[in-house]
Protein backbone atom coordinates (compact mmCIF):
# COMPACT_ATOMS: atom_id res chain seq x y z
CA UNK A 1 0.00 0.00 0.00
CA UNK A 2 2.77 2.38 0.64
CA UNK A 3 4.30 2.08 -2.56
CA UNK A 4 4.60 4.60 -5.16
CA UNK A 5 3.99 7.46 -2.64
CA UNK A 6 1.32 6.08 -1.66
CA UNK A 7 -0.76 5.22 -4.65
CA UNK A 8 -3.57 3.11 -3.43
CA UNK A 9 -3.54 4.86 -0.11
CA UNK A 10 -4.61 8.42 -1.84
CA UNK A 11 -7.07 6.71 -4.33
CA UNK A 12 -8.69 4.55 -1.47
CA UNK A 13 -9.23 8.15 -0.01
CA UNK A 14 -10.57 9.95 -2.95
CA UNK A 15 -13.22 7.11 -3.52
CA UNK A 16 -13.65 6.47 0.16
CA UNK A 17 -12.75 2.50 -0.04
CA UNK A 18 -12.38 1.10 3.43
CA UNK A 19 -10.73 -1.82 4.53
CA UNK A 20 -13.04 -4.58 5.99
CA UNK A 21 -11.92 -5.21 9.79
CA UNK A 22 -10.95 -8.78 8.80
CA UNK A 23 -10.17 -8.34 5.23
CA UNK A 24 -6.87 -9.59 3.69
CA UNK A 25 -4.46 -6.82 1.98
CA UNK A 26 -4.29 -8.71 -1.39
CA UNK A 27 -8.34 -8.13 -1.77
CA UNK A 28 -8.14 -4.70 -0.49
CA UNK A 29 -5.56 -3.78 -2.69
CA UNK A 30 -8.00 -5.59 -5.72
CA UNK A 31 -10.86 -3.53 -4.81
CA UNK A 32 -9.16 -0.38 -4.94
CA UNK A 33 -7.65 -1.38 -8.58
CA UNK A 34 -10.55 -2.27 -9.82
CA UNK A 35 -12.72 0.56 -8.52
CA UNK A 36 -9.62 3.10 -9.86
CA UNK A 37 -10.33 1.07 -13.28
CA UNK A 38 -13.94 1.95 -13.67
CA UNK A 39 -13.24 5.70 -12.83
CA UNK A 40 -11.24 5.75 -15.65
CA UNK A 41 -13.08 3.91 -17.80
CA UNK A 42 -15.60 6.18 -17.01
CA UNK A 43 -13.95 9.14 -17.32
CA UNK A 44 -12.74 8.49 -21.12
CA UNK A 45 -16.65 8.98 -22.26
CA UNK A 46 -15.27 12.41 -21.63
CA UNK A 47 -12.59 12.29 -24.27
CA UNK A 48 -12.94 15.06 -26.94
CA UNK A 49 -12.80 13.33 -30.39
CA UNK A 50 -12.33 15.23 -33.51
CA UNK A 51 -15.60 17.32 -34.01
CA UNK A 52 -16.47 15.95 -30.53
CA UNK A 53 -17.88 12.49 -31.82
CA UNK A 54 -18.66 10.47 -28.70
CA UNK A 55 -16.07 7.83 -27.66
CA UNK A 56 -16.07 4.21 -29.24
CA UNK A 57 -16.20 1.03 -27.89
CA UNK A 58 -12.77 0.52 -28.24
CA UNK A 59 -11.60 3.19 -26.76
CA UNK A 60 -13.29 2.80 -23.58
CA UNK A 61 -12.01 -0.62 -23.54
CA UNK A 62 -8.79 -0.06 -24.82
CA UNK A 63 -8.38 2.79 -21.96
CA UNK A 64 -9.58 -0.08 -19.29
CA UNK A 65 -7.00 -2.42 -20.32
CA UNK A 66 -4.40 -0.21 -20.61
CA UNK A 67 -4.82 1.53 -16.99
CA UNK A 68 -5.29 -2.24 -15.64
CA UNK A 69 -1.82 -3.82 -17.06
CA UNK A 70 0.01 -0.31 -15.75
CA UNK A 71 -1.58 -1.29 -11.98
CA UNK A 72 -0.44 -5.02 -12.01
CA UNK A 73 2.92 -4.13 -13.34
CA UNK A 74 3.03 -1.69 -10.20
CA UNK A 75 1.49 -4.50 -7.95
CA UNK A 76 2.39 -7.42 -8.97
CA UNK A 77 1.15 -9.55 -6.17
CA UNK A 78 -2.86 -9.15 -7.37
CA UNK A 79 -2.48 -10.03 -11.02
CA UNK A 80 -3.42 -13.62 -9.41
CA UNK A 81 -6.41 -12.19 -8.36
CA UNK A 82 -7.50 -10.71 -11.61
CA UNK A 83 -8.27 -12.77 -15.19
CA UNK A 84 -5.20 -13.57 -17.27
CA UNK A 85 -7.27 -11.82 -19.98
CA UNK A 86 -7.28 -8.73 -19.73
CA UNK A 87 -10.12 -8.33 -22.30
CA UNK A 88 -12.24 -10.03 -19.75
CA UNK A 89 -12.42 -6.86 -17.31
CA UNK A 90 -12.81 -4.62 -20.13
CA UNK A 91 -15.65 -6.61 -21.64
CA UNK A 92 -16.89 -6.79 -17.90
CA UNK A 93 -17.14 -3.43 -17.35
CA UNK A 94 -18.17 -2.43 -20.25
CA UNK A 95 -21.41 -4.64 -20.06
CA UNK A 96 -21.88 -3.78 -16.63
CA UNK A 97 -22.17 0.20 -17.66
CA UNK A 98 -23.96 -0.53 -20.14
CA UNK A 99 -26.61 -2.77 -18.67
CA UNK A 100 -27.16 -0.60 -16.02
CA UNK A 101 -27.77 2.50 -17.65
CA UNK A 102 -24.42 4.46 -16.99
CA UNK A 103 -23.62 4.36 -20.66
CA UNK A 104 -25.51 4.66 -24.00
CA UNK A 105 -24.55 2.66 -27.24
CA UNK A 106 -25.53 4.45 -30.28
CA UNK A 107 -23.67 2.39 -33.60
CA UNK A 108 -20.10 1.51 -32.55
CA UNK A 109 -20.20 5.06 -30.03
CA UNK A 110 -21.17 5.41 -26.33
CA UNK A 111 -21.75 8.14 -24.45
CA UNK A 112 -22.61 9.13 -20.50
CA UNK A 113 -26.36 8.84 -19.62
CA UNK A 114 -27.58 11.95 -18.45
CA UNK A 115 -27.50 13.05 -14.83
CA UNK A 116 -29.73 11.21 -12.21
CA UNK A 117 -29.14 10.86 -8.50
CA UNK A 118 -32.19 9.17 -6.49
CA UNK A 119 -32.12 8.85 -2.77
CA UNK A 120 -32.74 6.09 -0.29
CA UNK A 121 -31.81 6.89 3.72
CA UNK A 122 -28.62 8.27 3.86
CA UNK A 123 -27.42 7.20 -0.07
CA UNK A 124 -27.47 9.28 -2.76
CA UNK A 125 -27.08 6.60 -5.85
CA UNK A 126 -25.78 8.43 -9.09
CA UNK A 127 -25.44 8.49 -12.97
CA UNK A 128 -24.11 10.82 -15.26
CA UNK A 129 -22.15 12.52 -12.82
CA UNK A 130 -19.44 15.32 -13.80
CA UNK A 131 -15.85 14.16 -13.80
CA UNK A 132 -15.23 17.12 -11.63
CA UNK A 133 -18.19 16.05 -9.01
CA UNK A 134 -16.60 14.14 -5.73
CA UNK A 135 -18.52 10.66 -5.36
CA UNK A 136 -17.43 7.61 -2.88
CA UNK A 137 -17.51 4.23 -5.07
CA UNK A 138 -18.77 0.95 -4.30
CA UNK A 139 -17.64 -1.19 -6.72
CA UNK A 140 -17.83 0.39 -9.84
CA UNK A 141 -21.16 2.49 -8.92
CA UNK A 142 -20.95 6.18 -7.24
CA UNK A 143 -22.20 7.73 -4.34
CA UNK A 144 -22.67 10.04 -2.10
CA UNK A 145 -24.63 10.69 1.28
CA UNK A 146 -27.50 12.31 1.07
CA UNK A 147 -26.46 15.99 1.72
CA UNK A 148 -27.73 17.52 -1.40
CA UNK A 149 -31.12 19.88 -2.39
CA UNK A 150 -31.64 18.56 -5.97
CA UNK A 151 -34.46 17.04 -8.27
CA UNK A 152 -34.42 13.38 -7.51
CA UNK A 153 -35.11 10.61 -9.81
CA UNK A 154 -37.43 7.37 -8.68
CA UNK A 155 -34.69 4.99 -7.97
CA UNK A 156 -36.99 1.95 -9.53
CA UNK A 157 -37.10 4.32 -12.45
CA UNK A 158 -33.11 5.30 -12.11
CA UNK A 159 -32.03 1.44 -12.53
CA UNK A 160 -34.89 -0.22 -14.28
CA UNK A 161 -35.64 -2.31 -11.20
CA UNK A 162 -39.25 -3.34 -10.62
CA UNK A 163 -41.38 -1.47 -7.89
CA UNK A 164 -43.98 -4.12 -7.60
CA UNK A 165 -44.09 -6.40 -5.12
CA UNK A 166 -43.25 -10.22 -6.02
CA UNK A 167 -46.57 -11.62 -3.97
CA UNK A 168 -48.12 -9.13 -6.53
CA UNK A 169 -46.58 -9.98 -9.66
CA UNK A 170 -47.37 -13.65 -9.19
CA UNK A 171 -50.94 -13.21 -8.30
CA UNK A 172 -51.38 -11.27 -11.47
CA UNK A 173 -49.64 -14.08 -13.57
CA UNK A 174 -51.10 -16.93 -12.12
CA UNK A 175 -54.86 -16.51 -11.16
CA UNK A 176 -55.62 -14.56 -14.87
CA UNK A 177 -55.15 -17.54 -17.06
CA UNK A 178 -56.74 -19.65 -19.66
CA UNK A 179 -56.21 -22.89 -18.52
CA UNK A 180 -56.14 -26.28 -20.79
CA UNK A 181 -55.64 -29.66 -20.39
CA UNK A 182 -52.34 -31.29 -20.35
CA UNK A 183 -50.57 -34.69 -20.82
CA UNK A 184 -46.77 -34.41 -21.89
CA UNK A 185 -45.10 -33.82 -18.89
CA UNK A 186 -41.36 -35.02 -20.55
CA UNK A 187 -41.14 -32.26 -23.11
CA UNK A 188 -41.12 -29.58 -20.26
CA UNK A 189 -39.42 -28.54 -16.70
CA UNK A 190 -41.07 -27.62 -13.82
CA UNK A 191 -40.16 -25.27 -10.82
CA UNK A 192 -38.48 -26.50 -7.72
CA UNK A 193 -40.01 -25.14 -4.81
CA UNK A 194 -38.15 -26.93 -2.04
CA UNK A 195 -34.87 -26.87 -1.32
CA UNK A 196 -31.60 -26.75 -1.51
CA UNK A 197 -31.57 -25.15 -4.44
CA UNK A 198 -28.13 -26.13 -4.83
CA UNK A 199 -29.83 -29.35 -6.80
CA UNK A 200 -30.83 -26.45 -10.08
CA UNK A 201 -34.17 -24.03 -10.00
CA UNK A 202 -36.09 -26.67 -12.24
CA UNK A 203 -36.61 -30.48 -12.04
CA UNK A 204 -37.81 -32.72 -14.73
CA UNK A 205 -41.50 -33.59 -12.87
CA UNK A 206 -44.33 -31.34 -11.10
CA UNK A 207 -45.00 -31.07 -7.24
CA UNK A 208 -46.51 -33.39 -5.80
CA UNK A 209 -49.98 -32.58 -4.50
CA UNK A 210 -52.33 -29.89 -5.56
CA UNK A 211 -50.32 -27.06 -6.45
CA UNK A 212 -49.97 -24.08 -8.79
CA UNK A 213 -46.32 -23.49 -10.47
CA UNK A 214 -44.27 -22.53 -13.11
CA UNK A 215 -42.66 -24.98 -16.33
CA UNK A 216 -40.86 -24.46 -19.03
CA UNK A 217 -40.30 -26.09 -22.54
CA UNK A 218 -36.76 -27.59 -22.30
CA UNK A 219 -36.42 -26.28 -25.73
CA UNK A 220 -34.02 -23.63 -25.50
CA UNK A 221 -33.87 -22.58 -28.33
CA UNK A 222 -37.89 -21.96 -28.55
CA UNK A 223 -38.32 -21.72 -24.67
CA UNK A 224 -41.72 -20.45 -23.41
CA UNK A 225 -42.80 -20.31 -19.77
CA UNK A 226 -46.08 -21.61 -18.96
CA UNK A 227 -48.04 -21.40 -15.14
CA UNK A 228 -49.28 -24.89 -14.19
CA UNK A 229 -52.21 -25.93 -12.29
CA UNK A 230 -52.10 -29.68 -10.53
CA UNK A 231 -55.27 -31.51 -9.32
CA UNK A 232 -54.94 -34.74 -8.34
CA UNK A 233 -53.55 -36.28 -11.25
CA UNK A 234 -54.72 -34.24 -13.84
CA UNK A 235 -52.34 -31.12 -14.74
CA UNK A 236 -53.73 -27.86 -16.66
CA UNK A 237 -51.55 -25.29 -18.00
CA UNK A 238 -51.34 -21.49 -19.50
CA UNK A 239 -49.15 -19.94 -21.52
CA UNK A 240 -47.21 -16.85 -20.70
CA UNK A 241 -46.46 -14.13 -22.58
CA UNK A 242 -43.37 -14.78 -24.45
CA UNK A 243 -42.21 -11.48 -23.80
CA UNK A 244 -41.47 -12.36 -20.33
CA UNK A 245 -37.90 -13.82 -21.41
CA UNK A 246 -36.62 -10.02 -21.45
CA UNK A 247 -34.53 -8.80 -19.07
CA UNK A 248 -35.51 -12.05 -17.46
CA UNK A 249 -38.73 -10.99 -16.43
CA UNK A 250 -39.88 -14.56 -15.62
CA UNK A 251 -37.21 -14.22 -12.34
CA UNK A 252 -39.98 -11.96 -10.63
CA UNK A 253 -42.74 -14.45 -11.46
CA UNK A 254 -40.75 -17.85 -10.38
CA UNK A 255 -39.56 -15.85 -7.20
CA UNK A 256 -43.27 -14.53 -6.54
CA UNK A 257 -44.19 -18.48 -6.77
CA UNK A 258 -41.73 -19.17 -4.01
CA UNK A 259 -42.47 -16.56 -1.89
CA UNK A 260 -46.71 -17.75 -2.05
CA UNK A 261 -45.13 -20.52 -1.07
CA UNK A 262 -42.77 -19.56 1.54
CA UNK A 263 -39.94 -21.02 0.46
CA UNK A 264 -37.75 -17.89 -1.07
CA UNK A 265 -34.36 -18.49 -0.23
CA UNK A 266 -32.93 -15.46 2.21
CA UNK A 267 -30.42 -14.21 0.99
CA UNK A 268 -27.06 -13.95 3.56
CA UNK A 269 -25.36 -11.09 4.53
CA UNK A 270 -22.08 -10.46 6.80
CA UNK A 271 -20.56 -6.88 8.13
CA UNK A 272 -17.17 -6.40 8.52
CA UNK A 273 -17.14 -2.89 9.31
CA UNK A 274 -17.07 -0.81 6.33
CA UNK A 275 -17.64 -3.64 3.93
CA UNK A 276 -20.58 -6.18 3.99
CA UNK A 277 -20.21 -9.59 2.30
CA UNK A 278 -23.24 -11.23 0.07
CA UNK A 279 -24.46 -14.47 -0.87
CA UNK A 280 -26.89 -14.36 -3.00
CA UNK A 281 -29.65 -17.45 -2.45
CA UNK A 282 -31.54 -17.74 -5.19
CA UNK A 283 -31.01 -16.04 -8.95
CA UNK A 284 -32.32 -12.35 -9.03
CA UNK A 285 -33.64 -10.50 -12.31
CA UNK A 286 -31.45 -8.95 -14.78
CA UNK A 287 -32.10 -5.63 -13.48
CA UNK A 288 -31.77 -6.39 -9.57
CA UNK A 289 -28.76 -8.21 -10.27
CA UNK A 290 -26.88 -5.36 -12.68
CA UNK A 291 -27.79 -2.95 -10.04
CA UNK A 292 -26.40 -5.21 -7.45
CA UNK A 293 -23.08 -6.04 -9.46
CA UNK A 294 -22.70 -2.12 -10.47
CA UNK A 295 -22.66 -1.19 -6.74
CA UNK A 296 -20.38 -4.18 -5.22
CA UNK A 297 -16.90 -6.10 -6.01
CA UNK A 298 -17.22 -9.76 -7.12
CA UNK A 299 -15.73 -11.97 -4.12
CA UNK A 300 -13.64 -13.78 -6.65
CA UNK A 301 -12.25 -11.00 -9.16
CA UNK A 302 -10.25 -14.04 -10.89
CA UNK A 303 -13.08 -14.72 -13.02
CA UNK A 304 -15.12 -11.53 -12.68
CA UNK A 305 -18.60 -13.87 -13.05
CA UNK A 306 -19.02 -14.19 -9.40
CA UNK A 307 -23.30 -12.64 -9.13
CA UNK A 308 -23.79 -14.43 -6.31
CA UNK A 309 -20.96 -13.44 -4.07
CA UNK A 310 -20.31 -9.89 -3.46
CA UNK A 311 -18.64 -7.15 -1.22
CA UNK A 312 -20.16 -3.41 -0.58
CA UNK A 313 -19.28 -0.53 1.48
CA UNK A 314 -21.41 -1.24 4.15
CA UNK A 315 -23.34 2.11 3.83
CA UNK A 316 -24.47 1.44 0.35
CA UNK A 317 -25.63 -2.27 1.07
CA UNK A 318 -28.47 -1.32 3.46
CA UNK A 319 -29.89 1.01 1.26
CA UNK A 320 -29.51 -1.71 -1.59
CA UNK A 321 -30.93 -4.47 1.24
CA UNK A 322 -33.89 -1.61 2.18
CA UNK A 323 -35.03 -1.21 -1.72
CA UNK A 324 -35.18 -4.99 -2.30
CA UNK A 325 -37.19 -5.74 0.99
CA UNK A 326 -39.77 -3.30 -0.36
CA UNK A 327 -40.11 -5.53 -3.07
CA UNK A 328 -40.21 -9.40 -1.26
CA UNK A 329 -36.60 -10.26 -1.05
CA UNK A 330 -35.15 -11.28 2.43
CA UNK A 331 -31.84 -10.96 4.26
CA UNK A 332 -30.63 -12.54 7.23
CA UNK A 333 -27.17 -11.80 8.96
CA UNK A 334 -25.01 -14.35 9.90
Amino acid sequence: MNKYNNLLIKIANELNIKKGNNEPELQYKSRIIYSAISRLGYSSLWDKLEDDIPVSIIHFKQRIKNVLNSYLKMYPEVRSLFPTDDSVVSDKLFELFYESGIIYHSPERISPSIKKQAVVGEIVFWKGHELAKLVSISGAGAYTLNSENAELSNIYDMFGLSNKNLSNVWAHYSEQNNWAEFHSINDYEYLRTVPPFTLGYWQTTPDKGDVVSVMRSKNIVSRQYYIYRKEGKQLFYSQLPSWIMEGRFYNYITCGCLVANEKLPENEYHVEGAITYLDIKYRLPKAEQNFINLYSWAKNTATMESDFSRIFATEVFFAIKEILEKTGYKFKEV
